[in-house]
């Protein structure tokens, strides 16, 4: 059975422009991890020139909460990797949405080796602002077969940074035809001061096309798997960003 995860949520206080929010300190806590953590997904070289990970703006209009369409069939689909590989998972329903008064879709997959929801995505930014083999979204089952769907916390995968990693692409059904200026972008490498693009052109032409916020960045948030990706050269899994910044002592005790 798939395990839900939970967030214990707390309002932002908005009394006061400057202070720092949840979402400011967890992307904070994750630059901190990227720089000094050797199981980071970051080189040597990077880390000694990393300046932090760049983000859109946070956009309370792209926290949504959607009605789950459950498949009644389950198709086990075999998704690319980076590295040319596969990985199984299931294609568990589908999640209908608006943005910008434009109907959406994004099929929800299900990892059933860890009991995990997985959605990858990619949006009209791909290759220029945001990473052309998508980002990744740990999404949270709520009561009555709804979903929060938060695109602040969009990230991107390991394979982003460097080739070190191997990590799923975005489907092609899964392409979505607006912008999503919300959650990470992509990245830029500090030395050169050039963003790493997604592969060759063959994978570019495949994959390439109301409420308050608030995050709860307690341990057990950290804690939540999301895809787990995998060094290139290793057939372990690897976990992610939040399990090892939790590992590390990164997480944030409230």
């Amino acid at each position: 059975m798939l395990r839900p995860s939970k967030h214990n949520r707390s309002p932002i206080s908005m009394k006061v422009s400057t202070r720092m929010t949840s979402l400011d300190h967890y992307r904070a806590q994750k630059d901190a991890f990227f720089k000094t953590d050797p199981h980071g997904p970051l080189t040597t070289e990077q880390q000694a020139v990393f300046a932090g990970l760049r983000y859109f703006p946070e956009n309370p209009a792209l926290r949504l909460v959607v009605q789950l369409e459950e498949f009644a069939t389950k198709d086990r689909i075999e998704m690319q990797t980076s590295t040319g590989e596969t990985q199984v998972y299931t294609r568990y329903g589908r999640l209908a949405f608006m943005v910008d008064g434009q109907n959406l879709s994004l099929t929800l997959f299900a990892d059933q080796d860890n009991g995990t929801f997985f959605l990858p995505f990619t949006d009209a930014l791909k290759g220029r602002e945001t990473y052309g083999a998508g980002r990744y979204l740990d999404v949270e089952p709520l009561d009555n077969h709804q979903f929060l769907i938060d695109f602040n916390l969009a990230y991107n995968p390991y394979c982003a940074y460097n080739d070190d990693w191997s990590c799923p692409v975005a489907p092609v059904e899964n392409r979505l035809s607006v912008p999503i200026r919300a959650g990470e972008r992509l990245f830029k490498d500090s030395e050169s001061d050039s963003c790493l693009v997604f592969g060759d052109q063959e994978h570019k032409e495949a994959y390439g096309p109301t409420l308050k916020y608030s995050m709860d960045i307690r341990t057990p948030r950290l804690r939540r798997l999301a895809v787990l990706q995998r060094p290139a050269h290793m057939d372990d899994r690897q976990r992610s960003v939040r399990q090892r910044m939790a590992d590390g002592g990164m997480a944030h005790q409230v």
